[in-house]
C-alpha cells in the first residue's frame, strides 16, 4: 500500500513540473527550419527529419504576368546558397530586358529564398526562346533549367514552357520503324537545335559509317546512297550534289557525332516526327517547302501558323503556303520573325485552297 501511495505522489510531482515548465515557456517560440515554399514557414522540431524539396512544380517555381508587349517572370531564387538564375535570349533583336531585380523574402528568416523579377519587351511578330538555368557561377552544371518559347502575333503574347526540368534537354528517345535505336541514347537539345547521334542511328538503319581522322569527315553509305559531312562545317551534300546548309553544322559532344534532325529528311528523304516527346524515324515520304515569312498567327490552342511566300515582297496568294505547326509534334530548329527565310519539312499532302495549307514536322 505504501508503494502505491509513493508512486502516486511521484506522478503528481512530475505532472506539476511539466505544467510549470509549459507555463513558463508559453511565449517561447518553437525552433523552426525553413523547408520550402517562399514566405511560408512550417514549424518543425529540430529533432525531426528535415524535408528536402528537390523538385518544385513549375507553378511553384515561377509566375508570369503579361501586359501589352511586355511580360514579367517572377522566379524563386536563393542567392545565399550561391545559386542564381541565368538566362539567355536566343535572338536579342526580338526580345530585350527592361528590368531585372531581386526582392528579399518577407519571412525574416536568414537564408530563406526571395524573388527574382525580370521584365522583357517583345517585338511584334517574334518567335524565339529564352533559356533559364539555375546554377552557381563556379560550377558548370545547372541543378534546374527550363526554356520559354515566346511568340507575339497581332499584339498577343503567347508563352509556353518547352523544357520542364534540368533533364529535359536530353530525355527524348529515338525510334526507327517503332524500334528503339538504343536505350542509353537520347536526342540532344543544344542552343535551341535538336540533334541526333549520327553513327548509332544510321548503323541501326543498315548504313555504313566511316570516320576520316585526317580531315574530320564522316562518310555515310548504303547502296547507291552516299554523303559526306565535316565536323563544324555547315556543308551537307546529297549524292555528291551541290552542298546544302541546315540549321547547324555537325558537332561532337561527349564523344558522339551529332547532326540536326532535319539532316535525315533533307539528305536521306526520311520522316522524323515528334510524338510524346520522343523522335520517330521512318521511311515515309516527306517534302520541303521554303520561303519568306509573310505572317505569323497563333490559334486558340497556342499553335503557330506561318504563312510563307517564295518571293519576299510578293502579295500573290498563289505564291503563299500556310504552314500549321503544333507545339507537341513540330520540331523547331530555328527562331524566326516576319521577313525571315525558313524551310519546313512537311507531309506530301496539302489542301486545294488558296493559299494552300499543310502541317509541318520540322521548321529550320
Amino acid at each position: 500500500m505504501k508503494k502505491i501511495i509513493t508512486l502516486i505522489m511521484v506522478g503528481l510531482m512530475v505532472f506539476s513540473s511539466i505544467v510549470a515548465f509549459a507555463d513558463v515557456n508559453a511565449n517561447v517560440p518553437v525552433p523552426t527550419l525553413y523547408i520550402g515554399e517562399m514566405d511560408t514557414v512550417k514549424p518543425m522540431l529540430i529533432s525531426n527529419d528535415v524535408e528536402t524539396i528537390t523538385n518544385r512544380s513549375e507553378e511553384e517555381k515561377y509566375t508570369i504576368s503579361k501586359e501589352n508587349d511586355k511580360f514579367t517572370i517572377t522566379i524563386i531564387e536563393n542567392p545565399s546558397t550561391g545559386y542564381q538564375w541565368n538566362y539567355k535570349v536566343a535572338d536579342k533583336t526580338l526580345i530585350k530586358v527592361i528590368k531585372d531585380e531581386f526582392s528579399s523574402s518577407t519571412s525574416g528568416l536568414i537564408g530563406s529564398p526571395g524573388k527574382r523579377i525580370i521584365t522583357f519587351e517583345v517585338k511584334e511578330g517574334s518567335n524565339t526562346e529564352i533559356n533559364f538555368n539555375y546554377s552557381r557561377s563556379w560550377e558548370k552544371a545547372a541543378i534546374d533549367s527550363f526554356i520559354l518559347n515566346v511568340k507575339s502575333t497581332n499584339n498577343l503574347l503567347n508563352i509556353t514552357n518547352l523544357a520542364k526540368d534540368s533533364e529535359s534537354k536530353s530525355i527524348s528517345k529515338i525510334y526507327y520503324n517503332n524500334e528503339l535505336v538504343a536505350s542509353d541514347l537520347n536526342v540532344v537539345r543544344e542552343k535551341n537545335i535538336s540533334y541526333l547521334p549520327l553513327r548509332n542511328v544510321f548503323e541501326k538503319m543498315g548504313y555504313t559509317v566511316k570516320w576520316n581522322s585526317e580531315n574530320h569527315s564522316i562518310s555515310i553509305s548504303k547502296g547507291a546512297r552516299w554523303t559526306e559531312i565535316y565536323i563544324d562545317k555547315n556543308y551537307y551534300s546529297k549524292n555528291k550534289m551541290a552542298p546544302i546548309k541546315l540549321s547547324h553544322a555537325p558537332i561532337i559532344k561527349n564523344g558522339l557525332t551529332l547532326v540536326p534532325v532535319e539532316f535525315l529528311s533533307v539528305i536521306f528523304e526520311m520522316q522524323v516526327s515528334l510524338k510524346n516527346k520522343n523522335y520517330y524515324i521512318s521511311n515515309n515520304n516527306v517534302v520541303s517547302h521554303m520561303g519568306y515569312v509573310k505572317d505569323i498567327s497563333v490559334d486558340s490552342r497556342g499553335n503557330t501558323n506561318i504563312t510563307i511566300s517564295t518571293k519576299k515582297d510578293s502579295r500573290e496568294m498563289m505564291d503563299q503556303i500556310i504552314i500549321h505547326t503544333n507545339g507537341d509534334s513540330t520540331i523547331f530548329n530555328k527562331s524566326f520573325k516576319k521577313g525571315d527565310f525558313i524551310k519546313a519539312i512537311c507531309p506530301p499532302v496539302m489542301t486545294m485552297s488558296i493559299p494552300a495549307q499543310t502541317s509541318s514536322y520540322i521548321i529550320y
